[in-house]
């Protein structure tokens, strides 16, 4: 498996969710995402134990990276469980920042940002895709747009 589909799979929404990601909690996994982490985690699963241990993430920098973060149990093997366990703390912690960083941008404190707070709060993404996160072309971001914006990149 390629480091970049791994670090896609240990981070799930990291990227995007940094960028996009909200205070309320994270939905499910699409189906076809699931799936898509299902096939990857069993193609990591060499013997078929259900479990990944340290000689199977071996190949796997990220995975590696991450390992004793991982094992929750600290049985010296990642179950998917424990790997969605990792996803979801790692998603929260990735909102909890974002939104702090959102609250600062948003200066007049109205709920939204308009592109002038985004760029003072050094908030790139949402800077460099503002045009297309403003459904309403109000010249405003809200939560809610964001949201949008982030469900429809992930298709």
């Amino acid at each position: 498996m390629q480091p970049k589909l791994l670090l896609a799979l240990l981070a799930g929404v990291l990227a995007t969710g940094a960028a996009f990601a909200q205070s309320t909690p994270a939905p499910a996994p699409a189906p076809d995402r699931a799936a898509k982490m299902q096939h990857h985690f069993t193609a990591m699963d060499k013997n078929g134990d259900g479990a990944i241990s340290r000689d199977e993430a071996a190949a796997h920098k990220g995975l590696v990276k991450h390992f004793d973060e991982i094992d929750a149990n600290k049985d010296g093997k990642l179950t998917k469980e424990e790997m969605q366990g990792f996803h979801k703390t790692m998603r929260d912690k990735h909102a909890a920042k974002f939104d702090e960083k959102f609250k600062a941008a948003d200066k007049d404190n109205d709920g939204a940002l308009t592109k002038a707070e985004a760029e003072a709060g050094k908030m790139r993404h949402v800077v460099k895709h503002f045009d297309q996160l403003d459904a309403n072309k109000d010249g405003k971001v809200t939560r809610d747009e964001l949201r949008a914006g982030m469900e429809k990149r992930k298709k």
